[in-house]
């Protein structure tokens, strides 16, 4: 078994910054939570727990020069649907995901 690992750009927040979306289901995780809402997760090591994994919709990489306003409507977007799902405000967070 050998490590994976990936990266980018997440419009969200770490884990220990969300509250538990459970529902009263005790075997519940936020894994579980943000993959039926179409949030993405990056762990921060292999097996990492909820509160130590981001989650947000994932941002295209982009060199400075090419930002453009659509870009940045993109990231607002993102952001406030980030914030209608749970509540917290978003930030734009560069991460590797490790698995």
């Amino acid at each position: 078994m050998g490590i994976n690992y990936d990266g980018g750009m997440i419009v969200g927040c770490c884990g220990s910054e969300l509250p538990e979306f459970t529902d009263g289901d005790e075997d519940a995780t936020r894994d579980d939570w943000a993959y039926e809402h179409g949030l993405e997760r990056m762990h921060l090591w292999p097996e990492s727990s909820d509160d130590n994994t981001y989650y947000g919709f994932k941002v295209d990489d982009i060199l400075v020069s090419d930002i453009k306003a659509e870009w940045v409507e993109e990231l607002k977007v993102k952001a406030l649907k980030f914030f209608e799902l749970t509540g917290v405000h978003a930030g734009l967070i560069g991460v590797q995901d490790i698995s």
